[in-house]
Parts: structure tokens; sequence; C-alpha cells
């Protein structure tokens, strides 16, 4: 069997699963685990630090579809959708209520 048809098969495949929901069902997204992780250990520096760079990889794969003319929208919805994931992890964070903590996380001020 060529290659090709193995990949081609390989994405009907993919795209059944998630058509049908089961892989939102059974195989949670890394990022999701990640995310819960932080909010059950209340590490509301590390849920910050992960937003960020997320955004940072948003701004350079802008960069990269106008300087190279790259199609970069499959990785740019994939960062779109991680953000929305992480900020509703921050929300649980923050509904936790330790204000103390989320100040500490907080990322230091440029005029202080």
């Amino acid at each position: 069997m060529s290659d090709e048809i193995i990949d081609l098969s390989a994405r009907q495949m993919a795209k059944a699963a998630r058509e049908s929901g089961h892989v939102r069902h059974h195989m949670p997204m890394a990022i999701e685990q990640i995310v819960d992780t932080y909010v059950r250990l209340k590490d509301g520096r590390a849920l910050l630090e992960l937003r960020a760079h997320r955004q940072r990889l948003i701004v350079d794969l802008n960069k990269l579809r106008s300087n190279l003319n790259c199609n970069v929208d499959l990785a740019l919805g994939k960062m779109t959708e991680d953000l929305a994931i992480i900020d509703a992890g921050i929300a649980r964070w923050i509904a936790q209520g330790d204000i103390g903590a989320i100040v500490r996380a907080l990322p230091a001020s440029p005029w202080s």
C-alpha cells in the first residue's frame, strides 16, 4: 500500500472520529490536561505564562504568513483554541478566590 493511500486513510479516520465526537470525549487534548493540572495546583503564574507563550506564537505565525506567504491557518486556529482553553482555566483559577496568589502571579509592572 502506498504512503499516499495510508496518509489519506489516516486523515479520513481522524476526520470521522472528530465529527463523531469520539476524540473529544475519550481523549482530552494535552492543553486541557495541562491547564487542569495548573488550576488544581493553583499555579496561576504557569497559566499566565502559558497564555503569553500562545500569544507570542500567534504573533510569530502571523509574521511568518506575511513575510513568507505561508498558510498558517491551521496552526493559528489551534493556538486560538488553546487560548480559549487557557482563558477558561484562568477564570476557574480566579474563581478559587486566592487574591494574594492572583496578585503574586501577575507580571511585574514595567513602571515599578
